[in-house]
């Protein structure tokens, strides 16, 4: 079922990448539904979905960046690898059960997400 809905607000009318922004908000989606159902394993699996993903969405808006000369990209990139690093935190502490396994991981997530997408104003 998921909590977050895709709405046009989100689109940065780049068909992949707002495909791959799509698919970045059914991971978290999958998250906030298996923690309904208090499954840590899967739980787990899926944040590293999402860590894997993130980093070939990632890569797909780089290479755009580079070949349209985007005048913030070296910035743009730095932020990508804090939410690398960030997300790559939240599983560490998720697998050491250092976080409730309830309702903080897709929290944490979505809080990743939300920041990215309003700092960059660009997308995820």
């Amino acid at each position: 079922m998921g909590f977050i809905k895709w709405n046009s607000t989100y689109n940065v009318h780049i068909k992949k990448i707002d495909n791959q922004h799509k698919k970045i908000i059914s991971i978290l989606n999958h998250i906030y539904d298996l923690q309904q159902s208090g499954n840590p394993k899967a739980i787990d699996k899926v944040l590293s979905e999402l860590e894997k993903y993130a980093r070939v969405h990632f890569s797909t808006e780089e290479v755009l960046f580079d070949k349209h000369e985007y005048p913030e990209s070296i910035e743009h990139k730095k932020e990508h690898e804090r939410f690398i690093k960030k997300i790559g935190e939240v599983r560490n502490k998720f697998i050491k059960k250092k976080i409730n396994h309830d309702h903080q991981p897709v929290q944490l997530c979505l809080g990743l997400v939300l920041r990215t997408y309003h700092q960059n104003g660009s997308g995820i």
